[in-house]
């Protein structure tokens, strides 16, 4: 074993790929509690007016302005540039459902105002929109993690990852990153813990 004074610190710096992970993760959270938000209203519970703008929030300005912004700006115009043709084929499909999850979102966003409580039509229709959106985001980000970040670990060259890195981190300075919101997604899933 090497003396302490000539051991190597090992810095691992986290990848593009690792990043868009964890805001799968965040996302994924945001979602468990989108569908507990679903079922209360299903239920007759009174419509939850603040955590649901909140939820929406998070969805339009996180999920859409800054994770999808880095997907759709960045990694997929590299994937495509780089990979074989499975995987390009694989980018246009996820462009598309980007546009699909964008629509189902905005049908979400027309449920909430700042109303005393939805009528009963009103209610099937944002629960059933919450959990189809839900479901098309799900398996979005599965088809990604398991068509995309394999080949893009392995096809785009190390520079063009640095310059990644480098175009989410100015995202995320630009806008509310990760960071930003992960405090108030733990404060939403306290509240809506099962």
């Amino acid at each position: 074993m090497e003396p302490a004074s000539r051991q190597r610190l090992r810095i691992v710096m986290p990848t593009p790929l690792d990043q868009l992970r964890e805001e799968h993760d965040l996302a994924r959270r945001a979602l468990g509690v989108l569908k507990r938000v679903a079922e209360h209203v299903a239920c007759g519970d009174p419509f939850p007016t603040t955590d649901t703008a909140t939820l929406l929030r998070f969805f339009h300005e996180f999920v859409e302005g800054v994770h999808h912004a880095k997907e759709a700006d960045h990694l997929f115009p590299a994937l495509a540039l780089h990979s074989d043709d499975t995987v390009a084929e694989a980018v246009g499909l996820l462009f598309g459902e980007h546009d699909d999850t964008r629509g189902l979102l905005h049908s979400l966003m027309m449920f909430w105002e700042p109303v005393d409580d939805l009528v009963p039509a009103e209610r099937d229709g944002f629960a059933q929109t919450a959990r189809t959106y839900a479901q098309r985001l799900d398996r979005h980000m599965e088809i990604e993690e398991q068509a995309l970040f394999g080949p893009a670990r392995h096809s785009i060259p190390a520079d063009d990852r640095i310059t990644l890195m480098e175009r989410f981190e100015e995202l995320d300075r630009e806008r509310r990153g990760a960071r930003y919101w992960r405090p108030i997604v733990a404060e939403l899933e306290t509240r809506w813990s099962a």
